[in-house]
């Protein structure tokens, strides 16, 4: 769709990269000029420039931004003036000059030029104005817009312009400059911007995901407040002041009201730690065809649990299904559009491949509803044409990926090569993942402090940014990685030690890191390495049903409960599910079944000795089945059926029923005496 494009944009890339290569040899460094917004009202001392392919901008140059096309300026070369994205070298730096022809008004000459913009022999045209009676052709009133477009953080910067004794505005009409009547459409408005290279408040950012979470779901289901909170503190000893983060449109899906909550509470949390959020909202990477209730989405097993796409796979292959994601994205941006605690909205992460067009037709569904907050598109290496789209369909920053550059050498070269299509397109720049020099054959340690000397100094142009992949340690978000490489990732361990501490001290040299803590544990071998967040006020399972922390013991040879466990159900007449859980012999844990009276419930305890299914009538225990380690292996895979008040449990070696039917459920629940890992807890319908 726009190849042509790219292969333009390609020229002055290779261009600058052997420009690049031939003044390293030299010694000296590249430099990029800088602009800053001009007061219309200052008089032109500039001296114009020699014209060359790419002029410096003159101090006093403005953009005329289209407010109809974001991205699109006033092209001044040629015989024909276009408004169009910038993707290639050309003039659009403009000069407000006092009026030629009057005071009132200014004259636009196009930077280290001198030419004009005048309406000569019946069309818009750069020209050199000498002549006394083309002076009026080149003076133009800036007046208040016309119509401001809907992303105007602020509309004082947006201006008409009228041709002097006229009634007649500039306007972009279908890319072209021309004049046209006076009219209320975007297309009669731009606005005057300067220097918007420069990123957001010298971001320093690092892709976070909670300790307990290893995809977005996990993220949002399984909300934890006080870990988060946590992580934040962490990720501010090292100078980290923006999360780049995935949210879940399918768990939106499933729980939009706990999945509100729980995000309004992670931007309050961030906003007091002075940290900027990226949001991303849809994912290209993972698995196309693993589904949301998959055990690979909700295992606690590192070897297991990975990301997957989102929209699925059945929406985005299917245009009639695309009004669905766009369902959320209707909803997000009408919540958070205006939400200043963002730095950006990410529409899609690396929308590769098939499913590039449903990730596109989303973002320009975004623009066309955006508000103040900047909108960014998913990228990936070395995906030029990515770039280009988000230039010209009104990405507010660029942004790409480099994991594992070759060398610091090519790391640097890509980022000067993606700076200065920022300079083009007048956008700041963000890497918005870092990770180390290596690949796939160097991915079994985060050796982030090869990289990070060469990413302090690029911060230092203040118009290129990083995100480093990840905050917390984890195994590798991506299933390839994970299980062909063991890769992990990660800065900070849960007791906020550091995993090397020659990582942390290169990514923030000016941090006092001198107390700091060391401990490389791989997540992959160490078990004592358990999500305790399970025992949070603040968890439900996945239909919704609360979690909530008992205190105490568990007896198992007197049947009391009065342990540390999770609630699943705390409401009665449910509706019908299934649930499963498997329990290693190491710990006293199981099931309880509490009545809806509290005095009857069936028990299904494992400790090391035995596994024993009881049902307790008013204080009266009645065993049911018990079995030994010796019988049944070493771990049990317990299971509830409940469908109206008959249940049903069964385990590996036993299967016993029981039903009653003035046994109606109060509660269900999985208990232990310590902390116990769980290999997997699965809650779901039961089917007909």
């Amino acid at each position: 769709m726009r190849k042509s494009h790219s292969k333009i944009l390609l020229i002055p890339i290779l261009f600058l990269l052997l420009c690049t290569l031939i003044l390293t040899a030299c010694g000296k460094e590249t430099t990029f000029p800088t602009t800053s917004p001009t007061d219309p009202t200052a008089s032109d001392t500039q001296t114009p420039t020699t014209e060359s392919s790419m002029p410096e901008l003159e101090k006093t140059a403005v953009y005329l931004q289209s407010a109809s096309a974001k991205n699109h300026y006033i092209n001044t070369q040629g015989e024909t003036l276009t408004v169009e994205a910038m993707v290639e070298p050309a003039y659009r730096g403009i000069v407000l000059e006092k009026g030629l022809a009057d005071s009132q008004g200014y004259s636009l000459r196009a930077t280290g030029t001198g030419r004009y913009l005048a309406y000569l022999d019946g069309k818009l045209k750069m020209a050199e104005i000498v002549a006394e009676e083309e002076k009026k052709t080149a003076t133009f009133y800036l007046e208040t817009a016309l119509a401001t477009p809907s992303w105007a953080d602020d509309v004082t910067k947006f201006k008409s312009f009228r041709l002097m004794d006229s009634e007649r505005y500039l306007a972009n009409i279908n890319g072209i400059l021309t004049l046209v009547d006076k009219t209320a459409t975007l297309a009669a408005t731009f606005r005057l911007t300067g220097d918007q290279t420069a990123v957001i408040e010298g971001i320093r950012g690092v892709v976070y995901y909670p300790s307990y979470a290893l995809n977005a779901p996990q993220f949002f289901k399984w909300y934890d407040h006080a870990i988060i909170e946590r992580d934040m503190g962490y990720a501010k000893t090292l100078g980290f002041n923006a999360f780049r983060i995935s949210i879940s449109y399918e768990y939106w899906l499933e729980n939009p009201t706990h999945f509100e909550a729980s995000y309004n509470d992670f931007l309050a949390l961030a906003d007091s730690y002075g940290i900027k959020v990226m949001v991303s909202l849809f994912e290209g990477c993972g698995l196309a065809e693993e589904g949301y209730y998959s055990e690979n989405v909700w295992s606690r097993d590192y070897t297991k649990a990975w990301a997957i796409t989102s929209p699925s796979k059945e929406i985005y292959e299917n245009q009639s299904r695309w009004n669905e994601p766009e369902a959320f994205v209707t909803w997000f941006f009408s919540k958070y559009k205006n939400d200043m605690r963002h730095m950006a909205i990410e529409i899609c992460n690396e929308p590769l491949g098939s499913r590039e067009a449903c990730a596109k037709y989303l973002s320009e569904y975004a623009l066309s509803i955006q508000g103040n907050v900047p909108i960014a598109f998913g990228t990936a290496p070395s995906d030029s044409d990515t770039i280009v789209y988000s230039v010209e369909a009104g990405a507010d920053m660029i942004s790409y990926h480099d994991n594992f550059p070759g060398s610091t050498q090519l790391f640097e070269l890509n980022a000067k090569s993606y700076i200065e299509q920022g300079r083009l397109a007048n956008l700041p720049v963000y890497c918005t993942e870092v990770q180390w020099v290596g690949g796939p054959q160097n991915v079994n340690y985060p050796l982030y402090r090869n990289l990070a000397p060469t990413v302090n100094e690029l911060m230092k142009t203040n118009v290129w940014a990083p995100f480093y992949r990840t905050l917390m340690v984890h195994p590798c978000y991506l299933d390839a990685y994970r299980n062909t490489h063991q890769m992990k990732t990660g800065i900070v361990q849960e007791d906020g030690s550091y995993y090397s501490l020659g990582n942390a001290e290169a990514i923030a040299p000016e941090m006092d890191l001198s107390d700091a803590a060391v401990d490389d544990h791989d997540p992959y071998t160490d078990k004592a390495y358990t999500y305790r967040h399970l025992f949070s006020d603040d968890f439900s399972d996945r239909h919704g049903y609360k979690w909530t922390v008992k205190s105490g013991t568990f007896d198992a040879a007197s049947s009391s409960y009065a342990g540390q466990g999770i609630s699943f159900a705390n409401a009665t007449d449910f509706a019908d599910f299934t649930a499963t859980v498997n329990i290693s012999f190491e710990t006293t844990a199981g099931f309880i079944f509490r009545a809806k009276d509290e005095n009857n419930y069936y028990l299904a305890a494992v400790s090391k000795s035995a596994y024993s299914l009881y049902k307790i009538v008013n204080g009266e225990k009645i065993l049911l089945a018990e079995k030994t380690p010796e019988d049944a292996g070493n771990s049990f895979t317990v299971t509830i059926y409940a469908k109206g008040n008959d249940l049903r449990l069964s385990a590996n070696c036993t299967d016993c029923t029981a039903t009653d039917d003035t046994f109606q459920i109060g509660a269900v629940g999985f208990f232990a005496d310590t902390d116990a890992a769980f290999d997997t807890l699965l809650v779901s319908a039961l089917s007909d």
